[in-house]
């Protein structure tokens, strides 16, 4: 009975590299208040696509076909980012953003059907 919610408290009180992030943004790329600001805003419209995606596609589908597309698109997020190395540090952390809020989504969204 209680199983779910020490795993959901665990996931929860995992680390994450905020902190760290903002360290390396704000002093060493050099980021504004209005790069942060858009980095937040393309972060919240990463997670509604992320609900959305989920909803659309990935409702009726099966666990091992879930994992192997959300694993798919972390992957192609990732060479996202490589191939905008090129384009500045502002694209990349856009492009990270974007990637990071729709994965965070996907993978929370079936963390709480099991827990409703």
């Amino acid at each position: 009975m209680y199983k779910p919610m020490i795993f959901i408290f665990l996931v929860v009180v995992a680390p994450g590299t905020t902190d760290a992030m903002f360290f390396f943004e704000s002093n060493v790329l050099n980021f504004t208040p209005a790069n942060f600001g858009l980095i937040n805003v393309v972060s919240s419209l990463a997670s509604i696509a992320g609900v959305w995606i989920y909803r659309a596609f990935f409702t009726k589908a099966k666990l091992t076909w879930y994992f192997l597309a959300v694993t798919l698109f972390l992957s192609f997020g990732q060479l996202m980012n490589l191939l905008l190395l090129k384009y500045g540090e502002l694209k990349v952390a856009l492009g990270q953003s974007l990637t990071y809020g729709i994965i965070n989504e996907l993978h929370l969204m079936p963390l709480m059907i099991i827990a409703c």
